[in-house]
């Protein structure tokens, strides 16, 4: 098996996740899985799901059922146990990939440079209440140039200084490890699993850029992009866990050194009061945004040669949801 689809649910929206399984149904490359990982959800649309596959003839999924919520780490963690592919893709319901030859081409990119984890390009996209379909870009991360150039070292310190990790809902690993630094952090992070980049990092194991655009994210409706949640708090409590942790098994790294004198910066929840006493303790971010928004005005975070996704089309996923 060259690729395990695995899609990490809790209270699906059936509407959301029929876009997320059109889209991998969709693909050209054929030769994946799909896990389904509920994390306890009273109606975890497993059958709905099972229906979904009988039509489409496809058999080649499983289902893995939790009785109770246990947070996304270890809810991903019980999928990868089941996997059979060499990499994965995972996914929350609403998410997609970009279009019908993403996967093709993430997998020729990873096979051919012999990576074990990447990032791509994400454009969300918000369903608006009269059914049409609202665009919105995702500069992640902010600083792409160290990628694309390959300047480990800075790729590293923005990790660190600048919590500037790519967002999960981008990324493709080879499954051996995404499971090895999902281990790394269980117990200590519930929910924010891609936060795991900066210890990759450390490790000397940074991520690596394919250059289009990978997902279709679904913004400001999901748990994680609402503005007002009290998921931002579990998410907050997450952060703080981690970076104590770094601290103590990377002490000796000099831009953790550094970190630790900014860390007592972020428990103030004014932002531009923050976001002024870090530009005092720490001169060099000032280049680092300077450099985020000149890559954003040159169009950093778009792919040379945009093709359609499809999202493009208003229409994808709504028929058979209706």
């Amino acid at each position: 098996m060259k690729f395990t689809v695995l899609i990490v649910t809790y209270h699906p929206d059936w509407k959301k996740l029929l876009v997320t399984l059109d889209s991998v149904m969709a693909q050209t490359f054929k030769d994946y899985e799909i896990v389904v990982s509920d994390d306890g959800s009273e109606e975890n649309c497993f059958d709905k799901i099972e229906a979904y596959f009988a039509a489409h003839q496809f058999a080649n999924y499983t289902l893995i059922p939790h009785e109770k919520n246990q947070g996304t780490v270890k809810n991903l963690i019980d999928g990868l146990a089941k996997a059979k592919g060499k990499y994965v893709r995972d996914f929350g319901p609403g998410d997609a990939f970009y279009n019908e030859h993403t996967l093709q081409q993430v997998y020729d990119f990873m096979e051919e440079n012999q990576y074990e984890s990447c990032f791509g390009l994400m454009r969300g996209y918000c369903r608006r209440e009269d059914g049409g379909v609202d665009y919105v870009e995702f500069p992640h991360p902010f600083d792409l140039s160290p990628y694309k150039n390959w300047n480990e070292d800075k790729i590293v310190k923005n990790l660190v200084l600048y919590r500037d990790n790519a967002s999960g809902a981008c990324t493709c690993y080879t499954v051996d490890y995404y499971m090895t630094y999902l281990k790394k952090i269980e117990g200590t992070v519930i929910y924010a699993e891609d936060i795991f980049q900066m210890m990759a990092g450390l490790d000397g194991r940074p991520m690596h850029f394919f250059p289009d655009y990978l997902v279709w994210y679904e913004a400001d409706t999901g748990v994680s992009t609402k503005k007002k949640s009290g998921f931002s708090e579990l998410l907050a409590q997450d952060v703080d866990r981690f970076y104590a942790m770094i601290q103590e098994q990377y002490s000796e790294n000099p831009y953790v050194k550094k970190q630790k004198k900014v860390l007592g910066l972020y428990k103030i929840r004014n932002l531009y009061l923050r976001t002024l006493l870090r530009l005092f303790r720490n001169p060099d971010a000032i280049r680092y945004l300077i450099s985020h928004m000149l890559q954003a005005r040159k169009g950093a975070y778009r792919p040379s040669h945009q093709q359609k996704g499809f999202l493009d089309n208003p229409e994808f996923g709504k028929e058979k949801a209706e």
